[in-house]
């Protein structure tokens, strides 16, 4: 994914801001037979769903001057099924979302290429001992 937002480097500030755009739209589709987020054969979330998450933390990493509202605007009422009704009828977002907490999967990756801030949820108590000094 890093060569693809590598690629954006050379992209004009209104490219830019197309990508992120088009990110929020791809994170607004609902979910569809042929667009799940987790996969049943193996019950993991599906690739494509981690690849969106990756890309938009390194492109807004990359282009810290671009607007993130959109895309957070979007992950955060499909996360909390968008309660504010207004907001989602102000911004064409589909009236069907239930709260899919899968969407969290880009909103940490965000956090974690764009911020640098690493989800470890796998830790023994051993080596939470380690770390804490």
């Amino acid at each position: 994914i890093q060569p693809y937002v590598d690629a954006t480097a050379k992209c004009s500030d209104m490219t830019a801001d197309i990508c992120s755009y088009l990110l929020s739209r791809v994170a607004m589709k609902p979910s569809s037979p042929g667009h799940v987020f987790l996969n049943s054969s193996d019950a993991l979330c599906a690739p494509w769903l981690s690849s969106l998450g990756e890309f938009a933390g390194r492109f807004y990493k990359k282009h810290y001057y671009t607007d993130l509202l959109g895309l957070l605007t979007v992950v955060i009422n499909r996360m909390g099924g968008a309660t504010d009704m207004k907001l989602a009828a102000a911004s064409d977002m589909p009236q069907e979302y239930k709260g899919e907490s899968l969407i969290r999967i880009v909103f940490e990756s965000i956090l974690e290429h764009m911020g640098g801030v690493l989800t470890v949820s796998d830790y023994t108590a051993e080596q939470l001992v380690c770390l804490a000094g």
